[in-house]
């Protein structure tokens, strides 16, 4: 899977490459991305250590700030096998990209305080992902319920509490320890990128990982229910395990079919992006295990004095459930169409 990171970086043209440098360069443009890719992921964190790689990546990306001073925008992404630092520049700043590069993959250069600070800011993340965000709360739940006894079964940003208990010192030797798998540069770059790049650091090539393995479900029709003071209205999803490899693309291709019929059927209600949870939420770039259908109910209305409720949150639930349920049955009992599939 880690292969396919880089794969939006052979949009235009071919890339210039070599085992561990890949520059893209983009005509018309005016400011240059620079990424460090490392091949470990939350599926690589240790038992009770959840979120370790998020810390690492806050750690890093922290360094590569401090060394380049203001850039044009940062910041990292961590999936379940991966976790890419990025930066973008001015497109006349190769050696501030070197610099980037080199600060990125350094395994020093933040006291503990500063440690600490990117520890909480990966803690945060990942409790927002347990209990704020109703889509991640949900995807959460069904991790938990379908991949139970696998690693999968984590929450999907990892376990603040986990990360919390992380020490400076641990993260230091992991820092230590822990080398690049790919550096890439996307946007206006020439032969000096090229050459400054290739001088900031060696990096290591990586070859791609399969997706997770999970254990099947124990109950495929069961269903659970939190409450939340946080949410308006309810969210109700449908979860399921992602099929293997093998069938990986027409797995994309049908959940391309189901978000065009969600769109289709229903409309948005305001805040279902804000709260992660889309009407279908799976990324094959990601190689999620869990892909999940999500519908977001009405908002409840606030009553005025002597005012009587004309339904009520179950009967909202039972509305929006029923919602989801149509769906599924007509991507099972209607085949795509030549213009879906088109």
């Amino acid at each position: 899977m880690l292969a396919l990171v880089l794969a939006p970086l052979s949009a235009q043209g071919a890339p210039v490459a070599s085992d561990d440098v890949v520059v893209q360069r983009v005509a018309g443009a005016t400011a240059t991305a620079v990424g460090v890719l490392f091949p470990r992921g939350f599926d690589d964190d240790p038992e009770g250590q959840s979120g370790l790689a998020a810390a690492l990546a806050s750690i890093r990306l922290e360094q590569a700030r401090r060394a380049c001073g203001p850039l044009q925008a940062s910041g990292a992404l961590v999936g379940g096998d991966f976790a890419v630092v990025f930066g973008v520049l001015g497109p006349d700043a190769p050696e501030l990209g070197a610099r980037f590069v080199a600060a990125a993959v350094g395994g020093g250069g933040l006291d503990d305080d500063a440690i600490a600070l990117s520890i909480a800011r990966a803690a945060l993340a990942a409790d927002d992902g347990e209990h704020l965000y109703p889509g991640d709360v949900l995807m959460t739940r069904a991790r938990q319920r379908l991949g139970a006894g696998s690693p999968a079964a984590r929450p999907a940003a990892g376990r603040a509490k986990e990360c919390m208990a992380l020490t400076a010192a641990e993260l230091r030797r992991e820092l230590a320890a822990d080398a690049p798998a790919k550096i890439a540069a996307l946007g206006a770059v020439d032969a000096a990128w090229i050459e400054a790049l290739r001088g900031a650091q060696a990096a290591r090539g990586c070859p791609a990982r399969p997706p997770a393995a999970l254990l099947g479900p124990s109950a495929v029709a069961a269903a659970t229910v939190d409450e939340s003071a946080r949410t308006d209205a309810p969210y109700v999803a449908a979860a399921f395990l992602a099929p293997d490899a093998s069938v990986r693309p027409a797995f994309a291709l049908g959940l391309e079919v189901a978000r065009a019929r969600a769109f289709q059927r229903w409309r948005l209600r305001g805040q279902e992006l804000f709260a992660r949870a889309p009407f279908v939420r799976w990324s094959w770039l990601r190689a999620d295990p869990v892909a999940m259908i999500c519908r977001r109910g009405e908002d409840c209305v606030r009553l005025l004095p002597g005012q009587r409720p004309e339904a009520s949150a179950d009967d909202e639930v039972h509305a929006v459930r029923a919602e989801v349920q149509q769906l599924l049955a007509s991507l099972v009992s209607e085949p795509p169409s030549e213009a879906e599939l088109t």
